[in-house]
Parts: C-alpha cells; structure tokens; sequence
C-alpha cells in the first residue's frame, strides 16, 4: 500500500534520533572510560549534558534538512563540510570567542553552534552557578531547541514541496 510524505518523514525523524542518540550516548561513555568518577562527580554534569543533547538534536535537524534535497552524495558531503566548518570557525569551537572580532560575533548569534560554545564557557567558568549564570545557560540551550525545530520545521516544508510536485 502507499505510505504518505508525513509518514515517510516521521519515519525519517525518528531514524536520525534513533542513529543520533547512539552516537551521543557512545559520546557520553568515553570521557567515563578516560576519568571514571571524575567525570560522574562533576556538579555541572546535567548541565554538559542537556548542552550535548541539544546541540545533537541540533546537528540532526541539519542533517534531516540536508538530505532532505535531491542532490547528489558528493555534493552533500561538500555542503556538510561547509556549514560544520564553518560554524565552527566563527562560533568559537576552533578559535577562542575572545578572539573573534566584534562582527564575526554578531552573525555568530545567528548560529546554533555559538550557543552551545556560550554555555560551555559559562559552565567552565563556574565552579558554582550563580542564578544569572544558570539564567544564561537556560538561554542558550533554549535557543539551540528552537534552532532545532526550526530546521526539523523547514525539512518537513521542504518534503511537503517535494511531494506535492510544485
């Protein structure tokens, strides 16, 4: 029988968590195995990781989008390439964001990967949240969900599009 386009997207969604959670969670086992109960013990534990997770379901949500177009493999693995590196390089993963000039912070805060960098440093520079900190921490992972609905959002406009051969 046919399967509709919401279907086959829901099925899609739930196959890039299923794949992203394992992933996240092999993530999680490795700085266990490294530094046992030190890792365990951290009073910053929920906070690392409620970041880690939204910023999983984040990078999902983009990779949903992507694939959600037409195009060849190779293609793909060039845009990939392009939006993971660059993200980075401007939001503070390869270059401290102390260092980023003044406008390159400014379209950073249009990217979720500078939310997620944002958290980090606070819960770094803390060894005890203070109320505006975890305020701030709630911000930024906040704003990392959105940018994840937003992305699963445009996907599904995308296979709405596509299936309706407009």
């Amino acid at each position: 029988s046919c399967i509709s386009a919401r279907s086959i997207s829901c099925q899609l969604i739930l196959g890039h968590i299923v794949i992203g959670l394992g992933i996240w969670i092999i993530c999680l086992l490795m700085p266990i195995a490294l530094y046992g109960k030190e890792c365990l013990n951290d009073p910053h534990l929920p906070y690392y990781l409620l970041n880690t997770f939204l910023m999983t379901l984040v990078s999902l949500s983009i990779a949903f989008l992507i694939s959600s177009f037409p195009i060849k493999e190779e293609i793909i693995n060039g845009i990939v390439n392009v939006i993971s590196l660059g993200m980075s390089f401007t939001c503070g993963v390869f270059v401290s964001m102390d260092i980023l000039g003044a406008g390159v912070k400014k379209i950073a805060h249009f990217l979720p990967v500078y939310w997620y960098e944002t958290a980090n440093e606070i819960l770094g520079e803390f060894t005890v949240l203070t109320g505006s900190a975890k305020i701030q921490i709630y911000q930024a992972v906040g704003i990392q969900l959105v940018f994840g609905v937003v992305f699963v959002c445009l996907t599904l406009v995308v296979e709405k599009y596509r299936s309706t051969g407009k």
